[in-house]
This record gives structure tokens, sequence and C-alpha cells, in this order.
């Protein structure tokens, strides 16, 4: 698709469906609820503080589930396909009982799918011949990618060049939301993306998995290497193949 296609066709076709906006306000104030649940008070509960931390949660994880949702819409127009966003029920009521449960200790901010639709108007393209395991995988990948590619992003000109005029509490909880949400998302649980990259190939799923999982170890342990979280998802990779890949489908 060339780039004057491309264009107009985000331009046709970006934006969200009213069903949409209302499936995802609700998942935004749920994980905003669970995101700023032990921010309501510092010594005792304090209603203008909870407040307060609670509307910053909105903004953090509404921004970190536009980018999720608008790399994948825009990975899917540019080969021919339009995303449809559906909330995952079993996510919420999951989400909720593990903070509820553990006082706001575990997070699961994991309750969205995406489906993907034709786009008959652009019938030409790589794509051609309809829904398809490859492009269900590509696409559901691109919201995570797309989540880790910002907030890396946003904390590099915020942290380091200072020149984005933000709170570094605010940068440093977007950074640490988007990459909970693109991890957790991640997870080979259908309808979330994980469970439509790894249909796709279990390999990439074991690397890509494997390194966003390792770096967000990393990251609980003090640690920030891109490159360490690499190379775990590289012995992930060939963990996976040498214990896995390489005999269970030789039956």
């Amino acid at each position: 698709m060339g780039g004057r296609t491309y264009l107009d066709t985000v331009k046709r076709y970006f934006r969200f469906s009213r069903q949409e906006l209302k499936a995802l306000a609700i998942v935004v104030l749920v994980f905003a609820f669970i995101f700023s649940y032990n921010e309501w008070g510092y010594e005792k509960f304090d209603i203008f503080v909870g407040l307060g931390n609670f509307f910053r949660a909105i903004i953090i994880v509404a921004l970190g589930i536009f980018i999720h949702e608008a790399g994948q819409r825009l990975a899917a127009l540019k080969v021919g396909f339009k995303t449809e966003v559906k909330v995952w029920w079993y996510g919420i009521i999951i989400a909720l009982l593990l903070a509820i449960l553990s006082n706001g200790k575990l997070l699961f901010f994991a309750a969205t799918g995406v489906w993907i639709h034709h786009l008959a108007v652009h019938r030409l393209g790589y794509f051609r011949y309809g829904p398809n395991v490859q492009a269900f995988g590509i696409i559901a990948l691109m919201g995570p990618i797309a989540n880790i590619l910002v907030a890396t992003l946003v904390k590099f000109l915020q942290v380091n060049l200072h020149l984005i005029p933000m709170d570094s509490v605010f940068a440093q909880k977007f950074f640490l939301f988007s990459w909970l949400f693109a991890v957790l998302n991640l997870l080979p649980i259908p309808p979330l993306d994980g469970s439509r990259l790894l249909f796709y190939s279990r390999l990439t799923y074991a690397f890509i998995f494997g390194s966003i999982a390792g770096y967000l170890v990393l990251y609980s342990l003090g640690v920030y290497s891109y490159i360490l979280a690499l190379l775990i998802g590289g012995a992930v990779w060939l963990l996976f193949y040498v214990f896995f890949e390489s005999t269970w489908w030789q039956g």
C-alpha cells in the first residue's frame, strides 16, 4: 500500500466506534482503580489524595491503552485490515479479584482482545485472501511493541534529556504501566495478543515474550538493560526449541 493510499485509509478507518470507546472506557476505569489501589492516602485514607492519584492513573492507563490499540490499528490498516476491540470480561473479573484479595499487590492488566476484518475496498495487498493466523499474529504483536517503544522514548526524553515537561513520577508510572500492559497482554490466553502470536509462530513468541518479560524481571531487580533482556529472550527461544519444538512435533 502506497503512502498516499495508506494515509487515506487511516483517515477513513482509524477512528474507534462508539461501542469500542464504551468498552475501552470501562477497561480504563477498572485498570486505573487497580493501578491506584494503594494510593488513597499516605498514612491514612484521604479522599482528596486518592482522587488525585486516581485521575492521574486514568490518564496513564488511557494513554497506554490508546497507544496499544493505535499500534495494532495502524499496522492492520497498512495491510488492508481493520481491527475491532472487544472487552474480555473474564480479564476484568480476574484483575479486580487479584487486586482486592492481594490488597493491591497483584496487578493484572489484560482485558481486551483484537479481531481483524478485511477491508474490501483495499483488496490488493500482501494479505489478500482474508484474515489469517499470520495477519492476526503480526497485528497483535504491534500493540505491545508500540507500548514499549513509546514508553522507552518518553522515559529517555524526560529522564535523560529533560525535553518533555512532565512530572518524573508520572513518567515513571507511565513507563511501568506500559511494560506491565505489554507483558500481560502477551500471555498465551485467548483472546489476548499472546495467543494470536503463539498460533502464528511458537518460536517467535518464545523470543518476544522471553525478552519483554525478562526486562520486566530485571527492572524489578533494579537492572535496566535491553541487551540482557534480549539475551534472556534468546535463552528462552533456545530452551523452547531444544526441549519442546525440536522433539514434540515429531511425535
